[in-house]
């Protein structure tokens, strides 16, 4: 395997089951991730991640009203320490242009009630906008994540 483009960490204070349910549980996802374009404002946030988590699975990621704003596959899953994923963005005419990128999703417990996650990106052009969209909203998602997980209440709502 390459070498990321990106790599996101942080420390979250939840057991590893919490997390990955976090990820993979729509219900949990669509409060707290979604494309928050600045063109977009908060309109499509709310994102629920659907999928069977099985190789070869498609992944969608539906706002609340039913509008698929990504789409991709699950290409290798280690419940609940790795998930790797393509991502294609469709919110977007340039990130949808520039195809999919690759997720890998890495969970380590810490002990005392602690989690690292890792998430790392590849397949983003050192210069595309997939990179620095990611950049923006890596963050974001994993700061939303640790909010609902820890306090039981969204980032942002």
């Amino acid at each position: 395997m390459s070498a990321p483009v990106h790599v996101h960490k942080a420390y979250i204070k939840a057991s590893l089951g919490e997390v990955w349910k976090g990820i993979t549980d729509g219900e949990l996802t669509s409060q707290y991730r979604g494309p928050c374009h600045p063109d977009l404002g908060m309109a499509e946030y709310g994102t629920g991640v659907q999928s069977d988590w099985t190789p070869g699975a498609p992944v969608r990621h539906v706002t609340r009203d039913g509008t698929v704003v990504a789409d991709g596959e699950v290409i290798a899953i280690d419940p609940p320490n790795r998930l790797e994923v393509t991502f294609h963005a469709h919110w977007d005419p340039e990130l949808e242009a520039e195809g999919p990128v690759r997720e890998v999703y890495q969970l380590e417990d810490e002990k005392m009630g602690l989690t690292k996650i890792t998430v790392e990106l590849y397949d983003a052009a050192p210069d595309s906008k997939s990179l620095a969209d990611t950049i923006d909203h890596f963050p974001f998602i994993i700061s939303g994540l640790k909010t609902l997980l820890e306090t039981g209440d969204p980032l942002v709502g």
